[in-house]
């Protein structure tokens, strides 16, 4: 790419000229000129190499709110030689930050320090060398990021012959060859570990890489790990007793299952001082992740009577240059502001609600006893792997006279409303029914005009499918079923009773276990699961998706606790709605205010629900 060339050009000839033959002329104004072109660089890398580096830059608001917040009580006076590191500096645009924050304390408090300190003997002049020598250090796996860095420190002044302490290193990698190749740089241990670690989830990994980290992060790294748990785990240790580590990072290992051992760690080795969960709201331009700001202390002490500050986005938040002006002011119409006692996060999920409203979803869980788990079995919808194969609508049946007996009404995520499911005009070819081609002739012509796409399918390749039949077709029975239904990402509670629908992967179904047929109804379970208190206990912990959206992934969904035997009028109320058209909201608001009942919930635990609902 002509622009990376171009960028590493300047930058080679930046960098050789300061770090190696140190050339005092080089022009500022002529600096900022092209430093300005690093600034657009950033819009010319390519889109898949910063998704498979996990690379995106921090915007200037939130860098500079990361560094007053994380080094805001940080006292020069005190300890002159603090150790400032970013792990996965990028351009080093937080270390840029972090100088120029240290530079004005320094040259506020030098007094204090010279006279606490005499050996230092700093002056306005050598503040420079001395945060450059003593104070900030990076670390990148991306050596022209690195030069970049360098370059940029070292223009804060060109004169002088001070080489930061950045080094080109995966600093989550090998700590073995790394106290080899950069022992000096690793015998560190940092007062501040600030940044915007990378985001690669472990699909996108590399196989070898991710054995590697494995190998060094096993306890914290397993099943769908993000690497970003590795930096935070990295960073941990790598903290002073008693120092910070400050990050924007996704919010994923709040309530991911694979963080379980990740969230133990953190809450066992430090005392969580801040969260500021954004909630779904990107507050990162382009980029599809969901951030959290949180920042830890390493735990000189035991952490049993920690109190965390949280601050919760609320729906009406958006992003913009603002968004810092209005968490510090408090504004209650964007952010929701809490504590909560550190012993109360579960290693199973972290739970970030206010005391008004964990009291409400402890009530619920405190009378009940059983699981949906315990209840219910669930399954994911078909995988056709080519859907233009198999699904038809009626006009392409009648053209191509596709044989009735291969033809399953179809649904999708859009199909599925409270209690029931939209008339579809969509079939599935379920193809696996076919023994002998030559049975179908109609059908199988009409799928074969896709016949290269399928037979390039892994499962066709490897001899486990015939290039006809459907990548993951299930077991017919469950979609011939009486079943629960349900979208696997809703901005709201949807749960709907079906029977014989085939669905796409999009869609999940539950059904009643053995144990259970006799004891509950399906009725029962979605006039319970559709109502406004079980929205709202379920988003206490499920997994927010962007602004408005929520996973309703089914081992989330199964954590919900439910009664073990049917209530009568739950079950008869939801029978009603299932047997008229229309919505039938006057009887839906019946059983939201029956379920509030039957929780003993109050006038005002009622508007806290609702409101939180329609907060999203």
């Amino acid at each position: 790419m002509e622009s990376n060339n171009e960028y590493r050009d300047i930058i080679d000839k930046f960098y050789n000229d300061l770090v190696f033959d140190n050339k005092t002329h080089i022009d500022k104004y002529n600096w900022e000129k092209e430093d300005s072109f690093f600034k657009f660089y950033e819009g010319y890398l390519d889109e898949e190499y910063k998704k498979h580096m996990g690379r995106y830059y921090t915007d200037d608001h939130i860098v500079d709110f990361i560094i007053k917040t994380a080094l805001e009580k940080l006292d020069l006076v005190e300890n002159p030689y603090i150790k400032i590191l970013d792990p996965s500096c990028g351009c080093g645009y937080f270390l840029m930050g972090a100088y120029d924050f240290l530079k004005e304390r320094y040259e506020r408090d030098i007094d204090s320090i010279n006279c606490k300190f005499p050996d230092i003997n700093l002056t306005k002049d050598n503040i420079h060398e001395h945060i450059i020598k003593n104070n900030i250090f990076g670390a990148d796996i991306d050596e022209y990021s690195v030069k970049h860095t360098i370059v940029n420190l070292m223009m804060k002044k060109p004169s002088s012959r001070a080489v930061p302490n950045i080094i080109c290193c995966d600093s989550v990698m090998n700590w073995e060859h790394m106290r080899h190749k950069y022992s000096k740089f690793w015998r560190n241990k940092f007062d501040f570990i600030i940044g915007n670690p990378p985001y690669i989830g472990h699909k996108k990994m590399p196989r070898e890489y991710k054995k590697k980290l494995n190998s060094i992060y096993g306890d914290i790294f397993k099943d769908k790990g993000d690497i970003s748990f590795c930096f935070i785990k990295s960073s941990i240790d790598r903290v002073n007793g008693g120092g910070t580590v400050c990050f924007i990072t996704s919010r994923y290992f709040i309530e991911s299952p694979s963080a379980v051992n990740l969230r133990g760690y953190i809450k066992d080795e430090c005392s969580i001082e801040k969260i500021i969960d954004f909630y779904g709201i990107r507050i990162m331009k382009g980029i599809s992740v969901d951030p959290v700001i949180i920042m830890i202390r390493k735990a000189l002490k035991p952490t049993e009577k920690n109190i965390i500050d949280v601050a919760k986005a609320n729906k009406n938040l958006k992003n913009d240059e603002l968004i810092f002006e209005k968490y510090e002011n408090k504004n209650s119409s964007f952010f929701s502001f809490f504590e909560i006692p550190q012993y109360k996060l579960e290693d199973k999920g972290w739970v970030l609600l206010p005391k008004e409203e964990m009291d409400i979803i402890n009530k619920i869980e405190e009378s009940l006893t059983m699981r949906l788990s315990s209840v219910c079995n669930s399954f994911q919808g078909v995988i056709t792997g080519c859907d233009k194969a198999f699904i038809v609508n009626r006009q392409i049946i009648e053209e191509y006279s596709i044989e009735k007996e291969l033809l399953k009404r179809w649904i999708k995520n859009s199909h599925i409303k409270k209690f029931k499911v939209d008339e579809s005009n969509l079939y599935i070819i379920y193809s696996n029914i076919i023994k002998d081609e030559e049975e179908y002739k109609r059908a199988i012509a009409y799928i074969s005009q896709y016949r290269d796409k399928l037979e390039s399918r892994r499962e066709c390749r490897k001899g486990f499918r015939k290039w006809y039949e459907l990548q993951w077709g299930r077991d017919e029975r469950l979609f011939d079923m009486e079943k629960i239904v349900f979208p696997y990402k809703s901005s709201s509670n949807r749960f709907a009773i079906d029977k014989g629908s085939y669905s796409s992967a999009d869609v999940y179904g539950m059904y009643l276990n053995e144990d259970y047929k006799d004891k509950l109804s399906l009725e029962f379970l979605v006039g319970l699961l559709n109502t406004k208190l079980y929205e709202f206990y379920f988003k206490s912990f499920g997994k927010k998706l962007g602004k408005d959206l929520y996973d309703y992934y089914p081992n989330t969904i199964m954590r919900l606790m439910v009664p073990e035997a049917e209530d009568k009028y739950i079950r008869d109320n939801a029978g009603i709605i299932l047997s008229r058209d229309g919505n039938a909201q006057n009887i839906m608001e019946n059983i939201d205010n029956y379920v509030y009942d039957m929780f003993n919930l109050s006038k005002i635990e009622i508007e806290i629900i609702e409101e939180r609902i329609c907060k999203g």
